[in-house]
């Protein structure tokens, strides 16, 4: 199954299902092969989807944007369905105000909700996540000040292309705890030029 591909339609229908139903969903992509999203549409935009993620057990955690043309295989995912018919907090909800558009409006409107966010480029650095704040935009460009593996504000901003950018993740227990864990943001004069 690993190797199949399912028709953009048949993708379509499936990701509608899941907005329509709060049918949660076991989703792989082009740009990692071998690694399965669980999680329910709650938004379908041009070039994105918003789900909300689950993570093993069933349990929310979190939102993940995925680019709609690295899907390719969506099925239902029914297993945890009782359990999380059961839950106060079924069906999930889209966070307020945010804007499936592009990468920069996600993490804006992420952002702005209080939680750092995990931007990944899988296509060109697949064993790589950067989890911070953006700072600053380019017309094709963000700028993220990143939390280091200890938790720590680096001091510099990273410059990120938006074509580059194939997940965006926020929200989640691990982005809530590091934030936790790190502080605030700090402020921009702070900081240096970048890399």
């Amino acid at each position: 199954m690993a190797n199949k591909t399912q028709s953009t339609k048949k993708i379509r229908s499936l990701l509608e299902q899941s907005v329509k139903e709060s049918l949660p969903l076991s989703t792989r992509r082009s740009v990692q092969k071998n690694e399965v999203f669980h999680g329910t549409v709650l938004e379908i935009g041009k070039d994105w989807i918003l789900l909300a993620s689950l993570r093993d057990g069933g349990y929310l955690d979190g939102y993940t944007a995925l680019r709609i043309a690295d899907l390719r295989m969506v099925e239902p995912e029914e297993t945890f369905l009782p359990i999380l018919k059961k839950d106060s907090h079924w069906p999930p909800k889209k966070p307020a105000k945010l804007d499936i558009a592009n990468p920069r409006t996600i993490m804006d409107t992420a952002a702005a909700q209080e939680t750092l966010v995990a931007v990944f480029r899988e296509a060109k650095r697949p064993d790589t996540c950067l989890i911070g704040a953006p700072m600053d935009w380019g017309k094709k460009s963000v700028w993220l000040l990143t939390v280091d593996p200890a938790a720590q504000w680096e001091n510099f901003l990273i410059k990120l292309p938006f074509k580059d950018i194939t997940r965006i993740s926020f929200g989640g227990d691990y982005e809530t705890a590091l934030l936790r864990v790190a502080g605030a943001v700090p402020s921009p004069e702070t900081l240096d030029n970048g890399q």
